[in-house]
């Protein structure tokens, strides 16, 4: 009974070879140092291996910035670790998004401001033409000067 449990729920050993290269490959990508030292205890505890090569596993996997922090700190225990990890996870800059579309739509947008301006031009008489538009107002909101008898004008 007990070779039969193990032969269906032991993974075979092309299966540990499998754990043991996810372990020491996965990379902490986007994930945060939480999750990201949740899972790896996990896929260490498949291939029975020692704390030590988990520590190892764990901080070949941080990204570059935080193995740097961690390294530098020379953590002995787990907690350590994973300690040390977030503190230079908060440490760590933040990159900036790289939303494609983003560009692609304050190019959109630089171009309508263009097209506005350019129209307001359009529109808008030449400075000239203002100034003489200006003094033709004046000179019709002045009143006329009518002539008395005397030919004295007056307004």
């Amino acid at each position: 009974m007990k070779t039969a449990f193990e032969t269906r729920y032991n993974p075979p050993g092309f299966m540990k070879y499998q754990y043991a290269n996810d372990l020491f490959n996965t990379k902490q990508g986007d994930s945060s140092v939480d999750d990201f030292c949740a899972k790896m205890p996990k896929l260490g505890r498949e291939v029975n291996a020692s704390v030590e090569m988990l520590h190892f596993a764990v901080i070949n996997g941080l990204k570059p910035d935080i193995r740097n922090h961690v390294t530098r700190t020379q953590p002995t225990t787990w907690n350590d670790l994973v300690q040390h990890a977030r503190i230079g996870e908060m440490c760590s800059p933040v990159a900036p998004p790289t939303d494609p579309t983003l560009a692609v739509k304050l190019e959109v947008i630089q171009d309508q401001l263009k097209q506005l301006t350019t129209a307001s031009k359009e529109r808008s008489p030449p400075a000239r033409n203002v100034a003489r538009r200006q003094f033709v107002l004046q000179v019709a909101r002045t009143p006329v000067l009518e002539a008395d008898r005397h030919g004295q004008h007056r307004r």
